[in-house]
């Protein structure tokens, strides 16, 4: 049986609430909002359920953003935009390699003991081997008139 407890207060003008929703098939679950879960009540199902099976859509989200802030994106002291906007870009390159290398050696591998954060690689394994690698990367060249204007707007930062 699935058991839902929520309570609300007021901090100053902010209204919040705290669910925790005890699932037998699922693990415990328990997030403060600002958000009534009485707003997201349909005649089926208690408000606190949808409104954690929306924030349980945004986690994913706010994990991949702190795995791409901590893992991979590099430091920099540099005021330009430009500049931070390529390493940001660059950061969730390596991010989404890192994924479809999890995949793949996943998928590759049934045996294969997965790290405890559920990774076939860890990020910084990943990295180390894409710095050591000796093999050579065999990549075209795109065309000029493919490129996007974000491309174009990190040339004119780095010229």
């Amino acid at each position: 049986m699935l058991h839902i407890f929520s309570t609300s207060c007021t901090l100053g003008s902010t209204n919040a609430s705290m669910l925790i929703i005890d699932d037998p098939t699922d693990a415990l679950t328990q997030f403060y909002t600002n958000r009534d879960p009485r707003e997201f009540a349909t005649k089926e199902r208690n408000g606190a359920e949808v409104l954690a099976e929306k924030f349980r859509g945004r986690w994913r989200v706010e994990t991949s953003y702190r795995v791409i802030k901590n893992r991979f994106l590099p430091q920099s002291g540099s005021s330009q935009i430009e500049h931070r906007m390529f390493l940001f870009g660059y950061a969730v390159l390596l991010y989404n390699m890192w994924t479809v290398a999890n995949a793949i050696g996943a998928d590759r591998d049934d045996d294969h003991d997965l790290g405890e954060d559920g990774k076939y690689w860890k990020a910084i394994v990943f990295l180390s081997n894409m710095i050591d690698d000796p093999g050579s990367l065999e990549i075209g060249e795109v065309p000029e008139g493919e490129l996007s204007e974000f491309i174009e707007m990190i040339r004119k930062g780095f010229t």
